[in-house]
């Protein structure tokens, strides 16, 4: 299903794995999707559940769905509903991010889950999931991630009505064949397939059979063999209108290669380029912006965004203090920070903080503990502590807001980075904070645990 209103793909599917491997509830809406919208959606992960699912980031999606659990908000995966909500805030700052959610287990759900769409719980009033639960849950969450993506008539351009195959590659290609599928479809092609390789017979047979309906052929080869791109390079022949970009010196030893590369040199409707892989891509953007009546402008290559260069910061605070919390994150937001706050109230149970501190030491890159009206935070002694455990140790910071009680003034701890912000946020309170981040960046463990 193509759309205009973001720059990837349809769905992010954000799950963890039981410790046992098992991701039934993942797999579960993957087949749902496939029933429901038999025309199919491009749905990626950061850990696809077969060969035949592309991996991507939640920033370059249009909708977020997420299987919640335990599991999950202990896992590297709970940063992803962040990420996607900072994204689509940025794209869209006059409404909600359509984040939708399959809850498997009764937990407490992240702040920054709570203003999802849409929640579907899995489990009944015993708190036990159940199958029938389950599918019920999957067609309702479904259902509504279809209602919430824009039509393929909606601000489509009119590269979208054009179908691009875009065959599999040897795998010393792979990030070239990556490369151009995220820029085509950056510029509203419809691609397929989207995964790098096609591993069984049967996988080679389906993307064959998706030629019939391609307008245009892409095929990258180098002198290396793969099974799958000899074949599809063949079948494209005569069917659609097939460009070949021979990776330049290119001396194929296997016979099948050889063969395959005299072929596309003197076949009719093919069109080899054996010259550097940017200018293959500019020949290729042109010609299909003619063909859709749609010149594509010329530009670097469109890669998602790198997520790497963001940080994951987990945000403390106490109910009272939330208007000074806010100034923090808004400010954090403009260091590329992904905050995570948590708020606590005088009721929260302490083996609740526990578990979330664990969380968080487990996910993120760094806490900062915002302490303004609430009693100041002898709680801070338990994130220490988390933070003592096996992973490998975050930088902590605590942001002092007035009033600057006593407690304040004297705490001191060797570990616990202080930053007094004042009655505001201070230009004092912003550089300590960029230096806090400039430090997080600089010692920073990746990936996180």
């Amino acid at each position: 299903m193509a759309n205009g209103q973001h720059d990837g793909f349809d769905v992010f599917l954000s799950f963890a794995r039981a410790p046992d491997g098992a991701c039934s509830a993942a797999e579960l809406i993957r087949g749902t999707f496939a029933q429901i919208e038999p025309s199919g959606l491009d749905i990626r992960s950061s850990e696809p559940l077969d060969e035949g699912m592309a991996t991507g980031t939640p920033e370059n999606a249009a909708v977020f769905v997420a299987v919640v659990s335990d599991d999950y908000l202990g896992s590297a995966q709970a940063v992803e509903g962040a990420r996607f909500d900072r994204a689509a805030r940025k794209r869209d700052s006059t409404g909600e991010p359509p984040i939708f959610l399959l809850v498997e287990t009764p937990v407490a759900i992240p702040e920054y889950l709570q203003g999802a769409a849409g929640k579907y719980e899995a489990f009944g009033e015993d708190s036990a999931p159940t199958e029938a639960l389950l599918r019920t849950a999957c067609t309702n969450l479904v259902m509504q991630v279809l209602s919430a993506l824009p039509s393929p008539e909606e601000d489509v351009p009119a590269a979208a009505q054009k179908k691009v195959f875009l065959a599999h590659t040897h795998k010393s290609l792979f990030g070239e064949r990556k490369q151009l599928l995220n820029e085509l479809v950056s510029h509203g092609f419809a691609v397929a397939p989207q995964a790098d390789a096609a591993a069984t017979p049967e996988q080679i047979l389906e993307a064959t059979t998706r030629l019939a309906e391609a307008d245009v052929s892409v095929h990258l080869l180098n002198s290396a063999y793969d099974e799958a791109a000899a074949d599809e390079a063949v079948a494209a022949a005569g069917k659609t209108r097939r460009l070949v970009w021979l990776e330049p010196e290119s001396d194929p030893h296997n016979s099948t290669m050889k063969e395959l590369f005299a072929e596309v040199k003197g076949a009719e409707g093919t069109t080899p380029y054996e010259n550097s892989l940017e200018e293959f891509r500019k020949h290729l953007l042109r010609e299909l912006g003619e063909r859709a009546g749609t010149p594509v402008a010329e530009q670097a290559p469109i890669e998602p965004p790198a997520s790497k260069d963001l940080l994951d910061i987990y945000v403390h605070y106490e109910s009272s203090d939330a208007k000074e919390t806010q100034r923090v994150v808004d400010f954090l937001d403009r260091l590329d920070c992904v905050t995570y706050p948590t708020m606590y109230g005088p009721e929260t149970d302490t083996s609740e903080r526990a578990k979330h501190y664990e969380t968080a030491m487990s996910i993120c890159h760094a806490v900062l503990v915002v302490a303004g009206h609430a009693p100041f935070p002898s709680w801070l002694q338990s994130i220490r502590i988390e933070n003592r455990k096996g992973w490998p140790s975050r930088l902590i910071a605590c942001c002092y807001f007035d009033p600057l009680d006593q407690a304040k003034q004297e705490f001191k701890a060797k570990d616990v980075i202080r930053i007094v912000a004042g009655s505001g946020l201070s230009p004092e309170a912003q550089t300590a904070l960029r230096q806090f981040i400039d430090e997080v960046r600089r010692t920073r463990t990746a990936p996180l645990q």
